[in-house]
């Protein structure tokens, strides 16, 4: 404010700085989850057979969609969580 910036011109990229670390994050993880999951479904090992539901593709699409999600809620609430704590504590110096 000493500035003339309102609080949230400040807030908003460190909140979008969250938000892409966590899709990144959450990018990476899924692309490693797919990397070992796709050799595993398709073998004809006897064992993983009976282990692997039979539609496991949708099971693991639907899976990706949501740790994609959660990546982006938990770098979001981070950077709130932070923004949070330091905002209000130079509010009160």
């Amino acid at each position: 404010e000493l500035v003339g910036a309102t609080p949230w011109f400040i807030r908003i990229p460190f909140l979008m700085e969250g938000l892409i670390y966590g899709l990144a994050g959450a990018v990476i993880a899924a692309i490693l989850l797919l990397a070992v999951l796709l050799p595993i479904t398709h073998t004809n090992t006897p064992l993983l057979q009976v282990l692997i539901p039979a539609d496991a593709g949708s099971i693991l699409r639907r899976g990706l969609g949501w740790i994609i999600l959660a990546g982006i809620c938990f770098g979001f609430l981070g950077s709130w969580l932070s923004l949070s704590r330091s905002i209000g504590k130079a509010v009160q110096a």
